[in-house]
């Protein structure tokens, strides 16, 4: 126990900053929108828009540059155009026209995410990113342990710490680290799910009794079979086909596929914010050449693609977006608490 405390404890001073980086990253993050829809200058509110107006929107959107356009939604009631030189743009759903937002918020939004995600460093910061979640998690379970035996000394009341002396700080740290754990874990342990996601669709694989990557037989959809010549063919007949999915992401015609689209979208039941199924759309051959529907995927897929909204909180879901927000502020208390316990030992320790 004596060896495991010191581990917890050196492990927190090493790694403090960083837990603290991702703490206020991921905070901010998970309030992206509301954060953006504040710098403004006209935030929309969300409207479910029609065929129609689904059509006259990506006849209209500029598409030049645009690596995809992302539909409105109940948390992003914009049109969000995502460039190739990594900027944002945003646009009205009826008017369609472009909405500003000042004081640079979407580059700071982007600088964040690009902190969380990726430590500013691709994808081995990606990696790394998910090994400091590893240890985030080691650090929970830790803790809990280190708590266990003294668990009846556990008082409401020690939660907040009353003032910065060394005794109140380290019952706050043990029974706010207790009460917000659960949270904790379920957060930090899906961050680094997404990181590993290979590694975590074969867990879940082995709970479901399936094989990964495994080509399943799938119906064919009534849809593929209906020719389509332009983007009003198409969707006049996937709502028709398809009266529950709803669109989420197009991405336009490129230079290597100047004839096909790819359409994102989603059923009410899909966690995931962009949505889970796709279909591709060539013009020329006037057909559906990909379709794939989250509905018909393994049981294992569909669990996994439940890892990203667990961890950002985009579940379309105010009182757990709150939760996840809250997880943040948590990590902060205990990063706090933590280190002001052990500063104020030292200080007390060079007075003897």
């Amino acid at each position: 126990m004596k060896l495991l405390r010191k581990i917890h404890l050196y492990i927190g001073l090493c790694l403090g900053l960083v837990f603290l980086v991702m703490a206020v990253s991921g905070t901010a993050l998970v309030f992206r929108n509301d954060i953006i829809a504040l710098f403004m200058d006209d935030a929309p509110k969300y409207i479910k828009l029609s065929p129609e107006q689904e059509i006259t929107a990506i006849e209209n959107l500029p598409q030049e540059n645009v690596r995809f356009i992302d539909f409105p939604s109940r948390a992003e009631p914009w049109f969000e155009l995502w460039l190739y030189n990594g900027d944002i743009e945003y646009y009205d759903p009826i008017s369609l026209k472009e909405i500003i937002v000042h004081f640079s918020m979407t580059e700071v939004m982007i600088f964040l995410a690009d902190l969380h995600i990726y430590f500013l460093s691709g994808e081995t910061g990606e990696l790394i990113s998910g090994y400091f979640g590893l240890i985030l998690v080691f650090m929970i379970l830790s803790g809990i342990w280190l708590w266990w035996p003294g668990r009846k000394q556990f008082r409401l009341k020690n939660i907040l710490p009353r003032s910065n002396k060394r005794g109140l700080l380290l019952k706050s740290h043990r029974s706010f680290g207790f009460i917000s754990s659960v949270l904790l874990l379920v957060v930090v342990s899906s961050g680094a799910g997404m990181v590993f996601y290979e590694m975590s669709q074969k867990t879940i694989a082995l709970f479901t009794g399936e094989e990964v990557g495994k080509v399943l037989d799938r119906p064919t959809s009534t849809l593929k079979d209906v020719e389509i010549t332009n983007f009003r063919d198409f969707t006049t007949n996937f709502h028709q086909f398809v009266p529950d999915g709803e669109f989420t992401r197009y991405n336009p015609p490129t230079k290597e596929t100047p004839n096909k689209i790819r359409m994102r979208y989603r059923y009410p039941e899909d966690w995931t914010p962009a949505g889970a199924s796709f279909i591709t759309v060539d013009f020329v051959k006037k057909r559906i050449t990909d379709f794939r529907d989250y509905r018909l995927d393994p049981k294992y897929n569909r669990i996994s693609r439940k890892i990203y909204p667990v961890h950002s909180g985009k579940m379309d879901n105010v009182f757990y977006k709150t939760l996840v927000g809250f997880s943040g502020v948590a990590l902060l208390l205990m990063i706090y608490t933590g280190f002001a316990a052990w500063y104020r030992g030292r200080r007390n320790k060079s007075r003897h």
